[in-house]
Parts: C-alpha cells; structure tokens; sequence
C-alpha cells in the first residue's frame, strides 16, 4: 500500500506506560520500524518527544484511550501534527493483541492514510470546557443540596418550598436561620418575610407550622453550611470564566442576539 507519510509514530496508551513505534524509511525502499516503552510521567515523555523529533516523525497517532492519551498528546502537539484517533475505528480495520503490535499497527495505518483523526479544541478552547464543564458539576451539586433540603423540611412538615418561590431567596434564608437557632413561633417566622413574599404572610404561617426539631436543625445548618460553600465556589469561578472569555467578547455578543441562547 502507497505511504502518504514518510516519518510516522503510533502511540498505544495505558494509564503508567505507553508503547510508541516509529516507522521510517528503511533500505532497499523499505520500511524501518522502532518500537520503545516510555512511562506517562512528563520527563518520560518529553524523553519520548526528543526521540520523535530526532527521528524525524511529522505525524505521530494514539487512540482516545479514557483520558490518559492528554498527556502525550499535549506533549506532541507542540512540536508536531498529532492524531487523536477513535479507538472503535482502529478495531474495526484489524484487532491486535499485544502493546508493541497496537503502537505498530498505528504507525502503519497512519503512514498509509486509513486513520481519520478526531477534533481535539485548540488548548484555549480546552481550558475553557475544563471551566465551563466544572461550572455544570457545581451547579449540579447545588441542586442536589436544595432537594436535600426540600427533602428534610417536608420530613418536618415545614411546607416553605410550597409558598416561597425559592429556598435560597432572601426571606426563605431568614425563616430557615431562625428555625435553626430554635424558633418554632410560625406567626413570628412568617414575619421574617421581606419585599413581595409579605404579601403571603398567612400563607407562610400555615406552611411554617410543622414539627421541625433538633435533628433537623443539625441537617440543615449541614446542607446550607454545603450550599453557601457551593455558591462561593461558583461566584470564585464565574469571575475566573469572565475574564478567560474576554477574547470572545464579540463572539458572546453575537450569540446572545440568537433568541433562547
């Protein structure tokens, strides 16, 4: 089969170790091929990068194996074209059984052109994901912790989820903290109400009536005491994600003209 590519590596990953096999011209028109193991530590592998390029390698390929292919593949990038290929499409054209054979069998279907490499963002754009996609997780737990606490006060029979538009307002915040500290009067939770949510003082007072006691008391300072540390986290890293999308003002500003984004 043609060679598209004269200096070739592949790359088989696991998580300590990593079996890399170059391929270059040999004699006689020929192929010369190298195969070595190197550790996933970084000095291992910029050892790694330092025999590729001495070698010549233009190209080098590794299957998206879990996340361990990041590190040799953030290490190459720099330095050459690198092809982050899905492990499913390397299986499908032939299975191999050993490390050396994988890297090997890599190298040589990159060199003739059968790998269709997968996108990987460019490393701003990475960081960006690695932000955003950590803002997700603690959104997540955020909710997490106020069904905990709808939970519990619907075990105290304190029905404020039912009338107060949020647990986390201003003035659900307030009642809570009382009962918290020990305050059992509904009439005089109910009166902790601030702004609009006066208007359903009657209906507060009824809600605020249950049988809420030390137990759950040390639960919800618990889930508050979680959820403010949640909510701190996420005011830290939106001021964090402000200033990483500053490059894309523009960009930012043209999406939020599109209607629902």
């Amino acid at each position: 089969m043609e060679v598209l590519y004269e200096r070739v590596a592949g790359l088989d990953i696991g998580k300590a170790t990593l079996t890399v096999c170059v391929r270059t011209p040999g004699p006689r028109g020929g192929r010369r091929a190298q195969t070595r193991t190197f550790s996933t530590m970084t000095r291992s592998l910029q050892v790694m990068r330092d025999w590729l390029l001495a070698e010549g390698v233009t190209v080098a390929a590794m299957e998206s194996t879990s996340t361990y292919w990041k590190a040799p593949f953030y290490c190459l990038e720099e330095v050459m074209e690198v092809w982050l290929v899905n492990a499913a499409h390397i299986k499908a054209i032939s299975r191999r059984k050993t490390d050396a054979k994988d890297a090997e069998w890599i190298a040589q279907l990159l060199e003739c052109g059968l790998l269709r490499p997968s996108f990987v963002p460019p490393a701003d754009i990475r960081r960006l994901r690695m932000l955003t996609r950590y803002r997700v997780q603690l959104m997540g737990d955020r909710t997490r912790e106020i069904t905990r606490l709808e939970l519990m006060l619907e075990d105290a029979s304190v029905k404020l989820s039912s009338v107060a538009a949020s647990l986390t307002s201003v003035s659900a915040r307030a009642m809570l903290g009382a009962l918290i500290s020990g305050e059992s009067d509904p009439q005089v939770l109910a009166e902790l109400a601030k702004g609009k949510m006066r208007r359903k003082i009657p209906a507060l007072t009824e809600a605020l009536t249950g049988h809420f006691d030390a137990g759950h008391a040390q639960l919800a300072r618990a889930i508050l005491d979680r959820l403010d540390r949640v909510e701190a986290a996420l005011a830290e890293l939106d001021a964090v994600l402000a200033e990483a999308f500053t490059p894309w003002t523009r960009q930012l500003q043209l999406l939020q003209t599109i209607p629902g984004v």
